[in-house]
């Protein structure tokens, strides 16, 4: 027995010692990648090369996208919606260049020439209440920055639909809260969140705030996964066994889904109603000749309200925005065919492209 203590004790040593060189060897790493990430960081080159458009992980990611527009020699274009300035629907229909064909590829390739860069602040999903924190955000930093920029809002029917009216679901993403004040938190969040959430979204958003190999991480990691995990895992098995083509059921199943939402009059007392009310000021104050746009609908969805509903939603919508500078507002609900949408309101390429003709033609050519 006494033999093989010193045996025991000198593999105890060494696998110890093995332990703590991995673990230094991991910390090394762990440290070199992060400042990597932080030159990557500081020299905003990672925006000029990976476009991370409906990429929204983290406030602090948030603030480098519009830092890094702002650094351009022009004054840039920062875009607020929804999935319709998105991908994700193309993506599902298994269309090439989908990242290509959104409405800011195509806005960035018409404001290429004044060398103004276009910033995607939009992401699947978004309502009013993560829009009205990520409007307190963009007011800030380019606040600091002390240089103008052109904002554009782009509002979608369904933002204004009675089902965000309900708990847990007038904000999207946790993460946006800390930005929102205490008196709008109160009214989009009034559950209690359970104290394990609240936890979590705290030290996520201190992780994403002191390390920035962790938020460009889950930036990246939400690139490879778009829209969802289980999306990115289909089209891998797609890339094999085909695409399915997509059934007659399916294709019922989203217009009941979804039908609803163009037979609704819009309430004025509505949460998603008031949070676009206290938005807009702060948009506002980021670009006084803020634009906000009535996205394009299928106006085979739209039909279902009939004219009066739709009037009476599109003015609406117009007396939020207020009179603000002139042609502040501009109502494309129904400007464009059944041809040019793959479903109610996510439009095809040419669709896009036609958007991003409209927006750019309003935004004009002067800083």
């Amino acid at each position: 027995m006494a033999d093989t203590t010193p045996a025991v004790a000198g593999q105890i040593f060494l696998d110890r010692r093995t332990a703590a060189t991995a673990a230094l060897t991991f910390m090394l790493l762990a440290g070199c990648a992060e400042l990597v990430s932080r030159g990557l960081s500081s020299s905003r080159a990672l925006y000029g090369r990976i476009s991370l458009s409906g990429v929204l992980t983290s406030l602090p990611g948030l603030e480098d996208g519009v830092r890094w527009g702002l650094r351009g020699q022009s004054p840039p274009v920062l875009l607020l919606g929804d999935s319709v300035l998105g991908a994700s629907a193309m993506f599902e229909r298994g269309r090439p260049d989908a990242r290509r064909s959104t409405v800011p590829a195509a806005l960035a390739g018409r404001r290429a020439s004044m060398r103004s860069r276009v910033v995607s602040l939009a992401a699947d999903g978004l309502v009013p209440g993560d829009l009205e924190a990520i409007a307190y955000v963009l007011d800030q930093t380019v606040s600091r920055s002390a240089r103008p920029a052109r904002v554009v809002l782009v509002v979608n029917v369904r933002m204004l639909a009675s089902e965000l009216d309900r708990d847990g679901q007038r904000v999207s993403r946790d993460f946006l809260l800390p930005a929102l004040p205490p008196s709008s938190r109160a009214e989009l969040v009034p559950a209690a969140t359970s104290r394990g959430e609240a936890i979590g979204t705290r030290l996520y958003g201190a992780a994403a705030s002191a390390s920035v190999l962790f938020r460009l991480s889950q930036q990246l990691r939400a690139l490879w996964y778009y829209p969802t995990p289980a999306d990115a895992r289909q089209r891998l098995v797609e890339v094999v066994f085909g695409k399915p083509p997509t059934g007659d059921v399916e294709e019922a199943a989203l217009r009941m889904r979804v039908e609803g939402f163009y037979q609704e009059l819009w309430r004025e007392d509505a949460p998603a109603v008031r949070a676009l009310r206290r938005l807009i000021p702060a948009l506002r104050h980021a670009d006084p000749r803020l634009l906000v746009v009535f996205s394009p609908q299928n106006p085979s969805y739209m039909a279902r309200g009939g004219p009066e509903l739709e009037a009476a939603n599109a003015n609406l919508l117009r007396t939020i925005v207020g009179p603000g500078a002139s042609g502040s507002f501009v109502d494309l609900s129904s400007a464009f065919g059944e041809a040019l949408f793959l479903d109610h309101c996510h439009l095809t390429a040419e669709g896009n492209l036609r958007l991003a003709e409209e927006i750019d033609r309003r935004l004009g050519s002067q800083a």
